[in-house]
């Protein structure tokens, strides 16, 4: 990179080293969610598909019949949330709703730390013969495919589709990215062509004068505080969510946590038979470390 004056502008330095972790591995969203799915409705659970959460219902617990109660000397508590095809009542409500928690929160003046943001992928097919090779690269693992990776300076991550012979790219951004909620999030067309790709392909030259095939984006629902999940009741309302684009891994783990919490739990057990106190995620008396990776 030292005599190439695009890279020195753009900040690039050679990489001298990497890290492997064999056992990382790639997680199969569409999967994880399938068997989600099925283990919910095999426990009794039901999904409506197709129907509109509009705002949380709030009532006191007893109620007098005076008109837009209740006040705030009256005691109250969510009770359920109103939809366009009716309302749910419930014990206690679980908002899981992403990136649209702050939403649903801010009406009630209840504080989350969970802001929208948009993030983007990029879908490059494998056409020509480099980028096959660099698909099938064998060295590292048994599926003989190039491992997930992340560059160095700006964290692009390349995930590897073997099966599809295409390459996911994508880079988390922050500023000047604003936080905002949008309906119809929009991949943009000039955020691979003129940043993505400028520092991929100083790094993987493989990839030059390739152009997205397909691409989407969607919303991370940020913790903006340290990046790990939230996951607190307020009001018999179960907040769960600012995982900050890692939702899919820790999944598992946020379940359980949150599970434990409905259940009135001191400790939530995880995978492996580990203890999690559940008031570490928690935003009264949260003890957890920043998160350091979010791509």
């Amino acid at each position: 990179m030292a005599d190439d004056e695009e890279a020195r502008l753009m900040g690039l330095k050679d990489v001298y080293k990497g890290v492997f972790i064999p056992k990382a591995g790639i997680v199969d969203a569409a999967c994880l969610v399938e068997f989600y799915e099925k283990e919910f409705l095999r426990l009794g659970g039901e999904i409506r598909f197709g129907v509109k959460a509009e705002n949380l219902i709030i009532e006191p617990y007893e109620p007098l019949g005076i008109p837009d109660e209740p006040y705030f000397w009256q005691e109250s508590r969510i009770a359920g949330v109103k939809t366009d095809k009716g309302v749910i009542k419930a014990r206690k409500t679980i908002l899981a709703a992403g990136a649209w928690i702050p939403q649903f929160l801010d009406a009630l003046g209840i504080e989350c730390f969970i802001k929208p943001k948009k993030r983007q992928i990029f879908c490059i097919p494998a056409k020509n013969e480099a980028l096959k090779k660099l698909l099938f690269t064998k060295e590292f693992n048994s599926a003989g495919c190039l491992p997930f990776t992340i560059l160095p300076n700006y964290q692009i991550l390349i995930r590897p589709f073997p099966d599809e012979e295409v390459f996911w790219l994508g880079y988390a951004d922050e500023f000047p990215r604003a936080f905002k909620l949008e309906e119809d999030p929009q991949p943009e067309k000039n955020f691979y062509q003129y940043a993505i790709y400028q520092v991929l392909v100083k790094y993987f030259p493989q990839f030059k004068d390739c152009r997205p095939t397909s691409a989407f984006a969607g919303l991370y629902g940020i913790n903006t505080l340290d990046g790990q999940p939230i996951i607190f009741e307020e009001k018999d309302l179960i907040v769960v969510g600012g995982a900050s684009g890692s939702g899919i891994m820790k999944a598992d783990a946020i379940g359980r946590i949150a599970a434990a919490l409905y259940n009135s739990e001191e400790y939530a057990l995880l995978y492996g038979d580990r203890k999690f106190k559940v008031s570490d995620l928690s935003l009264k008396n949260r003890r957890v470390e920043q998160e350091k990776l979010i791509i």
